[in-house]
């Protein structure tokens, strides 16, 4: 059996509640699309939705950009559910080895806002979470996007709402896109850096730059491409090594051993893939 074809993804233009969920009810029901792109949503018409919500079902507002007035929707299908899942379910796995889980918690895909509602930009990322109790009412500390009709360009435009919104509280942000005609699965792990200085370090740019607020810009971290092998048997092979999470990144503290960065094994990265994969192939209800 052979998952779907990734159809192309469409642009549609707010035209009033009823047409919006017109459009989310025939994409779920005939397509296998998982992310929406609505223009023309101001932030009149933005409250006005969101007060409809019960009407557009088990859907996510991934993104609403203020200043664009773009709605970006995700529609939670069985592929795109399962490569987030699946991935956060092998991280809380290796927390619970750590007997780390009492101090950790699970945020879902809860609505975050940068700006005061109603009408301000804001958003819902896929997984979530952070340390207690310093962020149970705040901005994770760690953020799961994933994409299967998404590109990854649309996926490193989140990533970068996500570390500026949050006035950098988000402190990972972790990237999951599946490449079906590949068969490959890709994980990009980002987080935030000091920005360098470009040019030459004259004595007056060095005394200019000593006062100067630091810049912090997302930097790629990490980029691990899980590969399957039809086989028989069928195998997956892990390009770049197991998937490191750091651990003062995550809890705002710095680690007292026992504790340690959390690290998804090449093994969780290939058992990760696994379920992805059977979830394509053999989908629920087929």
């Amino acid at each position: 059996m052979q998952p779907c074809s990734r159809p192309a993804q469409i642009v549609h233009h707010f035209i009033n509640v009823s047409h919006l969920r017109q459009i989310i009810d025939n994409t779920i029901l005939s397509t296998n699309v998982d992310f929406l792109i609505i223009k023309d949503v101001s932030s009149s018409r933005f409250v006005e939705i969101e007060s409809s919500r019960r009407l557009f079902g088990k859907i996510r507002f991934r993104r609403f950009d203020k200043e664009r007035e773009i709605l970006f929707i995700t529609i939670p299908t069985g592929p795109h559910e399962v490569l987030h899942r699946s991935l956060w379910r092998e991280f809380s796995n290796e927390m619970y080895a750590l007997n780390l889980t009492r101090h950790w918690q699970e945020l879902g895909s809860m609505t975050l806002r940068s700006g005061t509602p109603p009408g301000g930009s804001s958003g819902e990322g896929d997984s979530s979470g952070g340390p207690k109790p310093q962020r149970l009412n705040g901005w994770p500390t760690l953020i799961v996007e994933a994409g299967y009709s998404q590109t990854m360009n649309k996926l490193h435009n989140d990533m970068r709402c996500w570390f500026s919104a949050s006035n950098h509280d988000v402190k990972i942000i972790l990237l999951v896109k599946m490449y079906l005609p590949t068969k490959e699965i890709h994980i990009e792990r980002w987080q935030e850096v000091i920005r360098q200085p470009q040019g030459p370090i004259t004595r007056s740019r060095s005394a200019l730059l000593a006062q100067t607020v630091p810049q912090l810009v997302p930097a790629l971290q990490q980029r691990i491409i899980i590969r399957r092998n039809d086989g028989p048997p069928v195998t997956y092979s892990v390009l770049s090594g197991a998937l490191v999470l750091d651990y003062q990144l995550l809890f705002l503290r710095l680690p007292v051993p026992p504790q340690k960065n959390i690290i998804i094994s090449l093994q969780s990265l290939r058992d990760f893939a696994d379920d992805v994969w059977a979830a394509l192939l053999f989908p629920i209800g087929s």
